[in-house]
């Protein structure tokens, strides 16, 4: 009978971009209704939805770019000699 795994644990990184994902708006509507929300109008949404837009990319650019690095990780520790 084999033991069972240890319970996986979330990791701060995994949970800042599960976060930032939620909480950036992803379109401009979405970022027009955070900020009439705020108490902002639907100019300051078409001022600020490109710079939002890029700093949703880059953020969702380093999660692609840590995850591939962490699974290249795994990878090279399955593959490599044990010596």
């Amino acid at each position: 009978m084999s033991t069972p795994s240890q319970p996986r644990r979330f990791t701060l990184p995994a949970l800042f971009t599960a976060l930032a994902g939620l909480l950036f708006p992803k379109c401009p509507l979405c970022l027009a209704a955070y900020l009439s929300a705020a108490g902002a109008g639907a100019s300051a949404a078409q001022v600020a939805a490109p710079f939002l837009l890029r700093a949703a990319n880059a953020l969702a650019a380093a999660a692609v770019a840590w995850l591939a690095a962490r699974a290249a990780a795994r990878l090279y520790r399955l593959i490599a000699p044990a010596g």
